[in-house]
């Protein structure tokens, strides 16, 4: 219970509008190198509807199975073995951000999402 009053008196100190445009700004940053590797990020090109979370998947796969395709695995499979902590929902791959990421951990995982391309 003390820990959670901690964090919550933090989170209130910080200021949710600064928390979010530092959240929104982080995830525009990983959504837009990863649509520059070619890389099919749901919804597009980041702008005003983008939020925490950034997902990855072909939408031509969308209306079909709820399973990831080999390719959204194995980036899955990459991620965490270089310690991206990242999840497979609904055949996406999740990237859910918060305060605590950062531009340049976004920018370590669009070297890691190249890396994995070459």
């Amino acid at each position: 219970v003390i820990a959670v009053h901690a964090s919550i008196g933090q989170l209130m100190e910080i200021g949710t509008l600064a928390i979010e445009q530092s959240v929104t700004s982080v995830a525009r940053r990983l959504a837009s190198g990863l649509l520059d590797l070619g890389l099919p990020v749901c919804g597009g090109e980041p702008g005003n509807h983008t939020g925490s979370i950034v997902a990855l998947r072909d939408p031509a796969a969308l209306a079909g199975s709820r399973e990831a395709d080999s390719r959204i695995h194995s980036l899955h499979e990459h991620l965490l073995k270089n310690q991206v902590i990242v999840s497979v929902r609904r055949g996406m791959l999740r990237f859910s951000l918060h305060l605590y990421n950062t531009a340049d951990e976004a920018d370590q995982v669009i070297a890691l999402a190249k890396n994995w391309l070459a």
